[in-house]
């Protein structure tokens, strides 16, 4: 498994899998423009160092497997 680096910060929100809801249909790995997505040992695996953050994947997901969350959490409002 390659080592994870840093988040980018020019993305805002990254996918997400959904546990036990992905049948390995492909499509998402199909539409996926940053081949960020592949299948390591019968699992969906999302390479975060490619993907761009364009949601692609979730929209395509009929399962609704993937999901967007937001890529920074933010611990308070922007006034404190």
């Amino acid at each position: 498994m390659a080592a994870k680096s840093a988040a980018p910060v020019w993305r805002e929100k990254r996918p997400q899998l959904m546990d036990g809801r992905c049948n390995r249909c492909g499509d998402c790995l199909f539409f996926c423009p940053d081949g960020a997505l592949g299948i390591e040992e019968g699992q969906l695996t999302i390479n975060l160092e490619f993907c761009k953050g364009c949601g692609i994947c979730t929209h395509e997901c009929q399962l609704e497997a993937i999901i967007m969350v937001p890529e920074h959490r933010v611990e308070s409002g922007l006034l404190g």
